[in-house]
Protein backbone atom coordinates (compact mmCIF):
# COMPACT_ATOMS: atom_id res chain seq x y z
CA UNK A 1 0.00 0.00 0.00
CA UNK A 2 1.82 3.60 -0.86
CA UNK A 3 1.43 5.99 2.23
CA UNK A 4 0.96 9.75 1.73
CA UNK A 5 3.36 11.81 2.56
CA UNK A 6 1.87 15.00 2.22
CA UNK A 7 0.10 15.77 5.70
CA UNK A 8 1.35 18.51 7.97
CA UNK A 9 2.32 17.14 11.92
CA UNK A 10 1.21 14.26 13.42
CA UNK A 11 -1.75 12.57 12.33
CA UNK A 12 -3.92 8.84 13.15
CA UNK A 13 -4.24 8.56 9.60
CA UNK A 14 -0.71 8.21 8.30
CA UNK A 15 -0.12 5.78 11.37
CA UNK A 16 -2.79 3.64 10.55
CA UNK A 17 -1.72 3.79 6.59
CA UNK A 18 1.56 2.74 7.69
CA UNK A 19 1.01 0.07 10.58
CA UNK A 20 -2.82 -0.82 9.87
CA UNK A 21 -5.69 0.13 11.96
CA UNK A 22 -5.29 -0.77 15.78
CA UNK A 23 -2.76 -3.73 15.68
CA UNK A 24 -0.97 -5.50 17.64
CA UNK A 25 2.35 -4.71 18.18
CA UNK A 26 5.53 -6.68 19.47
CA UNK A 27 8.18 -4.74 21.67
CA UNK A 28 11.24 -5.47 20.41
CA UNK A 29 13.49 -2.81 22.71
CA UNK A 30 15.44 -4.58 25.82
CA UNK A 31 14.76 -1.21 27.24
CA UNK A 32 13.46 2.11 26.67
CA UNK A 33 15.98 4.82 24.87
CA UNK A 34 15.64 8.00 26.56
CA UNK A 35 14.87 11.28 24.53
CA UNK A 36 17.05 14.13 26.27
CA UNK A 37 15.96 17.77 26.12
CA UNK A 38 17.96 20.15 24.83
CA UNK A 39 18.72 23.46 25.84
CA UNK A 40 21.00 26.57 24.43
CA UNK A 41 22.36 23.36 21.82
CA UNK A 42 23.83 21.24 25.10
CA UNK A 43 22.12 18.42 26.57
CA UNK A 44 19.92 18.83 29.69
CA UNK A 45 19.94 16.07 32.10
CA UNK A 46 15.86 16.13 31.76
CA UNK A 47 14.05 13.48 29.83
CA UNK A 48 11.48 14.67 27.87
CA UNK A 49 10.50 11.65 26.24
CA UNK A 50 10.96 7.42 25.79
CA UNK A 51 11.20 5.52 22.95
CA UNK A 52 10.48 1.78 22.23
CA UNK A 53 11.16 -0.43 19.21
CA UNK A 54 8.41 -2.01 18.20
CA UNK A 55 7.50 -4.90 15.13
CA UNK A 56 3.80 -5.31 13.01
CA UNK A 57 3.64 -8.22 11.10
CA UNK A 58 4.04 -7.54 7.70
CA UNK A 59 5.61 -4.15 8.69
CA UNK A 60 9.02 -2.90 9.19
CA UNK A 61 10.25 -2.35 12.48
CA UNK A 62 9.38 1.39 13.62
CA UNK A 63 9.95 3.35 16.60
CA UNK A 64 7.81 5.44 18.93
CA UNK A 65 8.33 8.19 21.29
CA UNK A 66 6.15 8.43 24.48
CA UNK A 67 6.33 11.11 27.16
CA UNK A 68 6.18 8.57 30.06
CA UNK A 69 8.44 5.57 30.31
CA UNK A 70 6.34 2.55 29.79
CA UNK A 71 5.57 -0.73 31.72
CA UNK A 72 6.58 -3.17 29.00
CA UNK A 73 8.99 -5.70 28.32
CA UNK A 74 11.11 -7.16 25.22
CA UNK A 75 9.13 -9.32 23.29
CA UNK A 76 5.55 -7.99 24.70
CA UNK A 77 2.31 -7.54 22.41
CA UNK A 78 1.00 -4.83 23.14
CA UNK A 79 -1.92 -2.22 21.44
CA UNK A 80 -1.26 1.49 21.23
CA UNK A 81 -3.84 4.31 23.06
CA UNK A 82 -3.88 7.24 20.00
CA UNK A 83 -0.80 6.21 17.93
CA UNK A 84 0.03 9.25 15.44
CA UNK A 85 2.55 9.15 12.78
CA UNK A 86 4.55 12.54 11.27
CA UNK A 87 6.62 12.68 8.11
CA UNK A 88 9.78 14.52 8.00
CA UNK A 89 11.63 15.08 5.02
CA UNK A 90 10.05 11.43 4.08
CA UNK A 91 10.65 9.62 7.34
CA UNK A 92 7.63 8.99 9.41
CA UNK A 93 8.04 9.84 13.22
CA UNK A 94 5.13 7.89 15.68
CA UNK A 95 3.87 8.70 19.18
CA UNK A 96 1.55 7.32 21.16
CA UNK A 97 0.10 8.52 24.93
CA UNK A 98 0.82 4.78 26.12
CA UNK A 99 0.82 1.27 25.49
CA UNK A 100 -1.27 -1.77 26.85
CA UNK A 101 0.42 -5.23 27.13
CA UNK A 102 -2.22 -7.74 25.95
CA UNK A 103 0.50 -10.75 25.88
CA UNK A 104 3.93 -10.79 28.02
CA UNK A 105 6.36 -11.78 25.75
CA UNK A 106 8.70 -15.17 26.25
CA UNK A 107 12.14 -14.50 26.58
Amino acid sequence: MAITYNSFGYSSSLAEQAVGNNPTASTISFTETVKWKWEDNKRTNQAEGYKYDFVVIGQNPFTVTFSERQNINQFDEVVFKNLEACNVRGKLHFRADSVTAVKKGDK
